[in-house]
């Protein structure tokens, strides 16, 4: 009977000292694998952003270059043309020149805004048009029902179509670029006009190769052309 009393009290000990250890053992390696796999993510978050930078970094770096060996191939694009005899120059025949150009310049751009503006004006009253068709056949009893549904495939699509054509080939932008080409080309005419008028005055001027040199800086950022597609 003694012996017996002594031993539960032992058997019973390990036992709970067995469970405590086994579930604070898997506690710790619970954590342990949470803390493992946030740090993973987080390590791989990191990679991502900065292969995204270089990637960035490393674009702007080639467009900067193109853009250094652009200039470095034509420097004389970028800079005025220096004269060393002003003086010994007809301001009168430099200026009519310059007029005869810059007009003729204006009018073609002007000439292709409203191109471009009337060409879109047309696909747009096109798609109001087949807009309006499409409300007529439905409205209308006489019309077999054939006929109502191969309208209701069609038209629609061919509104997305012409819809889709106008975004892709930018007609409206195109325009408004020929219209300040335009406008560009109007501005150094009018200075050009006022220039010969005070030479046909009497007048004396000293600012013709400036104007010249101006009228080349602002020709050379002005588009070389526009295409319609």
């Amino acid at each position: 009977m003694s012996l017996t009393t002594e031993t539960t009290p032992l058997l019973t000990t390990p036992a709970t000292t067995t469970l405590s250890t086994s579930s604070s053992g898997t506690a710790t390696t619970s954590l342990t694998t949470t803390k493992a796999t946030t740090a993973a993510a987080n390590t791989a978050a990191t990679t991502t952003n900065t292969t995204t930078t270089t990637t960035a970094t490393e674009a702007t770096t080639a467009k900067t270059t193109d853009s250094k060996k652009v200039k470095a191939s034509a420097p004389f694009l970028h800079r005025k043309i220096e004269v060393k005899n002003p003086l010994e120059i007809d301001n009168k025949i430099l200026l009519q020149n310059m007029k005869t150009r810059l007009e003729a310049s204006r009018e073609k751009w002007r000439k292709k805004a409203k191109l471009f503006r009337f060409v879109n004006m047309c696909a747009t009253v096109l798609i109001i048009l087949i807009q309006l068709a499409q409300v007529v056949v439905f409205q209308l009893p006489v019309i077999p029902s054939t006929v109502q549904k191969a309208v209701a495939t069609i038209l629609p699509a061919l509104t997305g179509s012409i819809i889709a054509l106008q975004l892709k080939l930018g007609w409206t932008e195109k325009s408004a670029k020929c219209k300040k080409t335009a406008q560009t080309f109007s501005e150094l005419a009018h200075h050009v006009v006022y220039r010969l008028e005070m030479l046909e005055s009497g007048g004396i001027l000293t600012d013709s190769v400036s104007v010249w040199n101006a009228s080349l800086q602002k020709e050379g950022v002005s588009p070389a052309f526009i295409i319609p597609y």
